[in-house]
């Protein structure tokens, strides 16, 4: 429900309300195309994430079918864009990329933290934290909703985009810290007046 408002902002996204045939993905997007469920993914695994030619999504759809993450959910698929990488993953796992997920609270920054926390360590550095916050308030006032989660990403061409949006009640903390972030919405939440 969010991708028209932020269809600028984030790759060209379509939901699939039944699952569609190869030659459908290939008109819609071409290969590669990113696939996810409308909720998640299936524990970040590359092969049921990065799709890079027909065969690989036929045998996608049988995955799916029996996958107890994607088959109760409706299938997404983005256009493919490659993203700054931080490390190689192992085995079946989508590579780590230069992500974060930032938390809002009433449209307000209550804290953020590397997507990917296992692994290579890696921040966001000063200079860059201008550029990602920016994009990241512009999202939570699109949005406009009391917890906001905003996973963001930066291309190899070094722009930043989003990846998606959640609700932070969902949400894990990946690499926010948990405390600090329930503390700004405790100091930052109105009081009822006696």
């Amino acid at each position: 429900h969010w991708y028209p408002l932020l269809s600028d902002l984030t790759p060209m996204t379509k939901v699939y309300d039944i699952l569609p045939e190869a030659l459908l993905i290939a008109d819609d997007f071409g290969w590669p195309v990113f696939v996810k469920g409308e909720r998640q993914t299936s524990r970040h695994k590359a092969s049921t994430s990065i799709i890079h030619s027909p065969a690989q999504f036929e045998q996608l759809l049988e995955t799916w079918k029996t996958d107890p993450i994607l088959n109760w959910q409706k299938m997404v698929c983005r256009q493919f864009v490659e993203l700054e990488r931080i490390e190689e993953s192992k085995s079946d796992r989508i590579p780590s990329s230069f992500e974060f997920r930032l938390f809002y609270w009433k449209n307000k920054l209550a804290g953020f933290g590397r997507y990917w926390f296992e692994g290579k360590v890696y921040s966001l550095e000063e200079g860059a934290q201008k550029a990602a916050f920016s994009l990241a308030e512009e999202v939570a006032n699109r949005i406009n909703v009391t917890f906001l989660v905003v996973d963001l990403a930066r291309t190899v061409s070094g722009k930043w985009i989003v990846i998606e949006i959640n609700d932070g009640q969902e949400s894990g903390f990946a690499g926010g810290y948990p405390k600090g972030i329930w503390d700004f919405i405790i100091q930052h939440e109105i009081q009822p007046s006696a």
